[in-house]
């Protein structure tokens, strides 16, 4: 089975980037006769490109990454009309949108859409990038054989949000490493990259890009509003300020709200320094208001640290019970859920070891396995027995 994957839509530090990243390292686990022709930017491929020969990198044009606009004409002309010259046994999307040009030619494809906030919370969306997927997943209902989704509340959105038949949209939620995400163990110490961006211990962990709906700015109103701070506790955002007018306007809150001092904002966090700066934080905050799965939720709970998270969107169907909640448009709801998983040793030992149970519910390999299981049907159907939008 020929595979080619569209991966121009990638970028390094997003949440997709590491969906593809964890997924491609487990299917080059699973045995098997296929082959993947990956379309990228050079260095997106060389961090998401495992070393197995099954997989190669077919790099973007500098031209196609100058900007959004030039990449979605590329992606929609000259690599759909590759595709169609290759005849790929099935082409598979993981950023949201079908090469339509291809799979409305007869290619079969899948189409992994991590998201439905431009349909159900599009208030808080940017909005030339809401418009376009709202288009773009639109046409892409029309052409492609399946879709994933990463969770079944997601799946339902899309669902009713764009009109995808049941059996054509799947949920397959992502996973997570037990053996890189773990507890913390003796002798376990700040790196000496974290030192150097002014972490310190006990800190308050969130870990996300940076982007509007992520809700940073009530999480700084919380923490300056809790004991924290006051405690000696830093507050830790870490994550790519993909925004960068959020990014100024947390800046500027946090000197506002007298907490300047006690905030570490980072802008980035290098792959191989996420999972320290997990097991060395005394809890794990997360407020966002929608999320397509929130892979930060699981990575934390193997780490062995308590979470508190917005009760909005996928979180409590992903956390489950090894979480508590709080109202993310309510800062004094949220001060009091830091306070609880800081200092309320029963429900700190609660939380850490149901989040160490529920982690390895969440299994690459599985994600990895049932991925290549749907690229094979789609592969093996015969597409002209349905005909566009049924």
């Amino acid at each position: 089975m020929r595979i080619l994957c569209n991966c121009a839509p990638v970028h390094l530090g997003g949440g997709v980037g590491r969906y593809v990243s964890n997924l491609f390292a487990h299917m080059a686990q699973l045995a098997g006769d296929w082959s993947f022709v990956v379309a990228a930017k050079s260095d997106v491929g060389a961090e998401i490109l495992p070393a197995d020969p099954r997989f190669s990198l077919l790099e973007i044009p500098r031209t196609a990454a100058r900007s959004p606009a030039v990449r979605v004409a590329w992606e929609q002309t000259r690599l759909a009309a590759l595709a169609r010259r290759m005849r790929p046994d099935v082409i598979f999307c993981p950023g949201n949108v079908d090469l339509l040009l291809a799979s409305g030619a007869g290619l079969p494809s899948v189409v992994t859409v991590n998201v439905s906030q431009p349909w159900v919370r599009p208030q808080e969306f940017p909005r030339a990038a809401g418009l376009y997927l709202r288009v773009f997943v639109s046409l892409s209902r029309l052409t492609a054989t399946t879709f994933i989704a990463p969770t079944e509340t997601t799946r339902q959105e899309l669902m009713h949000a764009v009109d995808i038949p049941p059996e054509r949209i799947v949920a397959i939620p992502h996973g997570v490493d037990i053996s890189r995400f773990r507890p913390a163990r003796p002798g376990d110490e700040l790196s000496a990259w974290a030192v150097a961006q002014g972490i310190r211990q006990p800190y308050i962990f969130s870990l996300s890009s940076i982007y509007r709906w992520k809700n940073f700015d009530t999480l700084l109103r919380a923490f300056a509003a809790s004991a924290a701070p006051r405690q000696g506790v830093q507050l830790v955002i870490a994550g790519w300020p993909l925004d960068a007018q959020v990014d100024r306007e947390l800046r500027q809150l946090s000197a506002l709200l007298g907490v300047s001092g006690s905030v570490a904002l980072t802008a980035g966090v290098p792959e191989q320094e996420v999972a320290a700066l997990y097991r060395t934080a005394r809890a794990y905050v997360f407020p966002s208001f929608f999320e397509g799965f929130g892979l930060t939720q699981i990575e934390a709970m193997a780490s062995g640290i308590p979470l508190a998270l917005s009760r909005a969107s996928v979180m409590p169907e992903v956390g489950g019970d090894a979480a508590i909640y709080f109202d993310p448009e309510d800062a004094q709801d949220m001060a009091a859920a830091i306070e609880r998983v800081l200092w309320d040793e029963p429900l700190r030992e609660r939380l850490i070891e149901a989040g160490l149970e529920r982690a390895p519910q969440f299994s690459w390999r599985e994600t990895a396995r049932r991925t290549m299981d749907v690229l094979a049907a789609a592969a093996g159907s015969r597409r002209g027995r349905r005909g566009p939008g049924k």
